[in-house]
């Protein structure tokens, strides 16, 4: 989309206008939401989105500075389309969740400003893959359910195409819908500070296989495999670095009623060392340590529950400790609206360790984030 139908692009229908409260916005999938990042059947109230209180964004507010206020949108399985329209989940009242976008507007314009992101794995085909690639040869299952004797990468052909040919859009159409929702946005916030841009800062994905077979563990995946699915998440990641510093370009050269910018921040290394068959598995899977794993592997028990089963695949909670960490240090140093050297933010100075030790103490009580609709964390209001 061009600066100029961006910036002609009709206002959205007028509705009830949420609290104008929060610091920081949550969007995305479930690599944002936590899905994998605590035992939902341990917590007294469970989102039908699964979102985690150890989540990455969880993490980085509390470590950037805990009196920010958190809307969390996000929910697990979401696909680029899922922002702008209602998502079906079953579990929810009437069947669906709102489109995420609509979170925005409980932005505070005094606030931070901020707006985090993770999306379009699933517009990929990331669970699709690992179904047909890991699920397969684990489970076992007829000739044709695991299509014996191909590797990965044939018994996914429409995945690479896409990769090459088709997620670049998909990704820019995403990024232009947040700036012209940002636009209206902003256009109601009557006498605020027109120059502090609103930021939003977008994930990509951490690897979580090993680069090769190790010793024990992952053997029902061949060196071939696991170079496809490695080379898979590359490819992705580099097309939502790309993406996003072209829309940080359109943002710029597009006329709103605050500046608009993009900042990408990479994970894909963020779990190494501790990814798949890396290191000892944790115990429980949905945390980890130091010395663990800081990705769920397959449990074939946890795959007899619908509310367990998602856990597979996805980043513990000491594996959003560390993505967090890199997302914190990016909002540190949030870009400022004319590319000046920004002011750093004072990190919190109990530590993101301390934050993880807070959210696992939470999950371990039953308390979650949740909410039908989304979570809003009122630290803010709570601080003394």
């Amino acid at each position: 989309m061009s600066p100029a139908a961006l910036a002609a692009a009709p206002a959205l229908a007028a509705a009830p206008a949420p609290e104008r409260v929060a610091d920081v916005v949550a969007l995305g999938d479930s690599y944002a939401s936590g899905e994998g990042a605590a035992d939902f059947t341990q917590l007294a109230e469970v989102t039908e989105c699964h979102r985690s209180p150890a989540s990455v964004s969880a993490v980085a507010v509390a470590t950037v500075d805990p009196s920010w206020v958190r809307t969390d949108a996000t929910c697990s399985g979401a696909l680029t389309g899922d922002l702008s329209a209602p998502m079906r989940v079953n579990d929810a009242p009437g069947g669906s969740v709102p489109p995420q976008l609509d979170a925005l507007a409980t932005l505070d314009p005094a606030g931070a400003r901020m707006v985090t992101l993770s999306i379009g794995g699933n517009d990929a085909g990331f669970a699709d893959v690992l179904a047909r690639c890991v699920l397969a040869g684990v489970l076992g299952g007829s000739d044709a359910d695991t299509e014996t004797g191909k590797d990965c990468e044939a018994r996914n052909p429409e995945v690479g195409p896409f990769l090459a040919d088709g997620f670049d859009d998909v990704l820019a159409a995403t990024y232009d819908s947040l700036i012209v929702r940002l636009g209206t946005v902003a256009g109601a916030w009557d006498g605020a500070d027109a120059t502090r841009p609103i930021v939003i800062f977008v994930t990509d994905y951490p690897l979580i296989f090993p680069a090769a077979p190790p010793d024990t563990g992952c053997q029902q995946l061949t060196p071939t495999d696991l170079a496809w699915l490695n080379g898979m998440w590359k490819a992705a990641n580099e097309a939502i670095a790309t993406q996003v510093a072209a829309a940080d370009q359109r943002a710029r050269a597009t006329d709103l009623p605050v500046p608009v910018r993009f900042q990408h921040v990479p994970l894909g290394d963020a779990l190494d060392g501790h990814r798949l068959c890396e290191a000892p598995p944790a115990e429980p899977s949905t945390q980890g340590d130091d010395s663990s794993e800081w990705v769920n592997g397959l449990n074939l028990m946890s795959m007899l529950s619908s509310t367990t089963r998602p856990y597979a695949f996805h980043p513990n909670a000491a594996g959003h400790q560390a993505m967090g960490a890199r997302l914190a240090e990016a909002m540190r140093n949030p870009p400022t609206a004319d590319g000046a050297t920004p002011t750093p933010i004072t990190p919190n100075s109990s530590g993101s360790r301390t934050l993880l030790l807070a959210a696992l103490a939470a999950v371990a009580a039953g308390v979650a984030g949740g909410g039908a609709v989304w979570f809003v964390s009122r630290r803010r209001a709570t601080r003394p």
